[in-house]
């Protein structure tokens, strides 16, 4: 059996249902020639792109750039490409730094993965007759120690296909590079995580997520602490110092010279 599933918002795009990974490769005016579901960490830069030049028939409510991906590759495996060629000639127009799982229905005993850059990573343990794929070693202790990790820097990118036959060994796993030469793996390239599950501290919850969706108020106010005062009449004004926002730029703002603030290296966060 493979699953797939991810806990992320889109950061591309509005954070709605339609939104929500996986995606599939369904469009509106087109018979998918497979179907296709992916999921995506990072951003596909030139999703817009991908879109026109594809003439891709995609719902107006879908916004993320994480569409493309299973959308092109049903394409190219309706055009009669091998999944395997399909999956890589699909994930090699995606520019930017991308982590990408994705289920082809036409081969429901495999998993194809694919990384490129240094933002992302993708784990894959090594547990007893199963595969589990994470994007930290936090995410793989309770089933397995045991990993391997992809390299989608040195490589210039990497595809990883898991096979059910073979779940658990190196034996189940072909790994190539993105130029499609073979990148065989060496039994010295599985690692044992330093970690265990006693120092993930899950508390009282039933998984660690739950427990950060739950700390979520308490984190914000904690950031906010010494920030945000109390000023007379019940009301809260902003209170940083002289280093973090200088008088002069308070001025400006106060007196409307500054029109347009540009914020940056925030990722999902900000959307979220």
């Amino acid at each position: 059996m493979v699953v797939l599933g991810h806990t992320r918002w889109a950061s591309v795009g509005v954070i709605s249902e339609p939104n929500a990974h996986p995606l599939n490769s369904d469009e509106l005016t087109r018979p998918s020639g497979s179907y296709v579901a992916a999921a995506l960490n990072g951003d596909v830069d030139n999703h817009h792109d991908l879109r026109a030049e594809h003439a891709l028939a995609l719902p107006d409510e879908i916004s993320t750039d994480a569409k493309v991906i299973p959308t092109l590759a049903a394409r190219r495996l309706a055009d009669g490409a091998p999944a395997g060629e399909a999956w890589l000639e699909t994930v090699r127009r995606l520019e930017g730094s991308v982590a990408v799982a994705a289920s082809l229905a036409g081969e429901p005993d495999r998993l194809h993965l694919a990384l490129r850059g240094s933002g992302q990573a993708l784990y894959v343990g090594l547990a007893e007759d199963a595969f589990v794929v994470a994007s930290e070693p936090y995410g793989l202790v309770q089933e397995t120690a045991r990993y391997v990790r992809m390299d989608g820097e040195a490589t210039q990118g990497q595809v990883l296909v898991l096979e059910r036959d073979g779940a658990g060994t190196l034996a189940g796993m072909e790994r190539r590079r993105y130029s499609g030469a073979a990148l065989p793996l060496a039994a010295e390239e599985v690692a044992a995580a330093g970690i265990t599950t006693r120092d993930i501290d899950r508390g009282g919850f039933p998984h660690f997520l739950v427990k950060e969706i739950f700390q979520a108020p308490g984190s914000l106010r904690k950031t906010l602490r010494g920030k945000v005062l109390p000023l007379p009449g019940g009301r809260l004004g902003v209170g940083l110092a002289p280093d973090t926002l200088p008088a002069e730029v308070v001025d400006a703002l106060a007196a409307h010279r500054i029109r347009r603030v540009a914020v940056i290296g925030q990722g999902t966060a900000a959307v979220a």
